[in-house]
């Protein structure tokens, strides 16, 4: 209950920035990764009621054109919406001429604001050159008084990064976007998205999943790259295959990168110097990057900052560093990962017992030690909170699961100031 409350109190502060206009331009695509996206949806379709046509697309939905016909005979319209749209359909007219069509049919409806919300847009295809083009002349042939917004699961980069730079179209969510996400880039580059802490592992590349790798060897060689900024091939043989001789691990090596970019569509990397770099070409966002770099900032910093990048870091890591594989660098990098995610949680733990906030600092100590259950410090944190909320026999428990745990794990007992601290609280 506690994790919906916070997601829609995000989407409630997503939905006032909509409201103050600070997303003005005529198409609002929402992030596709940003967690509350689906949330806002469902509060803009609840506050705006009668301002609001919501179409989600249906499973024939694949093409602009049928889109297009379904939506303009869609029950929540007037019977006589949709003409001019409806003759260009049957002229079997371009894109372009379909979204002049369809503009002037949005004006003719109404003359108040409104929005039109598309959602599960990705239903058509990424590579629709019909969808892209209708885009491009609907974001400036829009009536003044309606507004579209897009959702989707895996939005493609375009037309959206194009519209987002001319001012045509605004991103909502962008802001907690990994490395600022996959829009806004100028030039010509790929944009690859790894992700590592949110279940497994997922790739997305120019904002469309990679669902099939043909093995599990690319996509672990693919992560290895983006996770070591230089290496040789003899140190990427010695990880990957170390039994074989140079000659068998160059083939293998050369089939397997190449599979790589036939999957992203991009290099991901270039060779310089005896090294393999990170290719020039490609924007790559990675939240394990992410989640390392407001680590490091919390750590060195102010202390003023430092509760902005903790809470940064904790919103990152969602679950367990590549989980499911156990290639022995993943394994390594898991646990140093483990280790930061741990001192994030106890750096907001800290920072909400000075502030007095009891149960929101115990409820990050005790995610701490579920991930380090032998830091003896955050169980004496523990403690301590208990007894000054009065629950004693909590204090108790808390300090056999720490006994049992430092025993079964390195095999002592707790120290002296531990068992103090237990004997002061529950001595009365």
């Amino acid at each position: 209950m506690a994790e919906l409350t916070i997601t829609e109190n995000v989407a409630d502060l997503m939905y006032k920035e909509i409201q103050s206009g600070v997303h003005d331009a005529p198409i609002l695509v929402m992030y596709p990764r940003h967690y509350a996206r689906n949330a806002l949806i469902a509060l803009i379709l609840r506050k705006t009621k009668n301002q609001i046509y919501y179409y989600p697309l249906r499973e024939e939905d694949t093409t602009l054109r049928k889109m297009l016909g379904n939506l303009v005979n869609d029950a929540q319209f007037p019977s006589d919406f949709g003409a001019q749209t409806t003759s260009a359909l049957k002229k079997n007219e371009s894109p372009q001429s379909l979204a002049e069509a369809f503009a002037a049919d949005l004006k003719s409806l109404r003359k108040d604001q409104y929005f039109l919300a598309l959602d599960e847009l990705d239903r058509i295809p990424r590579d629709s050159a019909e969808l892209d083009s209708f885009f491009r002349v609907l974001a400036e042939k829009l009536p003044k008084n309606v507004r579209i917004l897009i959702n989707g699961r895996e939005m493609f980069r375009q037309p959206w990064n194009d519209l987002i730079l001319n001012g045509l179209a605004a991103t909502i969510g962008e802001n907690n976007a990994v490395e600022n996400g996959i829009f806004r880039e100028p030039a010509q580059r790929g944009q690859i998205e790894f992700y590592s802490l949110s279940g497994s592992s997922r790739l997305m590349s120019d904002g469309r999943a990679v669902h099939s790798w043909d093995g599990s060897l690319p996509r672990n060689l693919a992560y290895y790259f983006i996770d070591h900024h230089m290496v040789t091939r003899d140190e990427i043989f010695r990880i990957f295959w170390p039994h074989l001789g140079v000659k068998e691990a160059t083939n293998v090596f050369h089939v397997t990168k190449r599979k790589i970019s036939e999957k992203l569509g991009y290099e991901i990397t270039a060779y310089s110097g005896g090294f393999y770099v990170p290719s020039p070409r490609v924007n790559i966002m990675y939240d394990a990057r992410e989640f390392e770099k407001q680590i490091e900032e919390a750590l060195a910093g102010p202390d003023d900052v430092a509760p902005a990048k903790w809470y940064r870091a904790v919103q990152l890591y969602r679950h367990p560093y590549l989980e499911g594989l156990d290639m022995p660098w993943m394994l390594e990098k898991r646990e140093k990962l483990r280790n930061d995610f741990a001192q994030a949680l106890i750096g907001l733990g800290r920072m909400h017992r000075a502030l007095g906030e009891l149960d929101r600092a115990l409820g990050y100590f005790l995610r701490a030690v579920a991930e380090k259950p032998d830091r003896e410090d955050v169980h004496r944190n523990i403690m301590t909170i208990y007894h000054e909320q009065g629950r004693i026999k909590d204090v108790q428990a808390q300090y056999k699961l720490l006994e049992s745990t430092l025993k079964r794990t390195l095999g002592i007992a707790p120290s002296t100031e531990t068992r103090a601290m237990l004997e002061l609280y529950t001595s009365n």
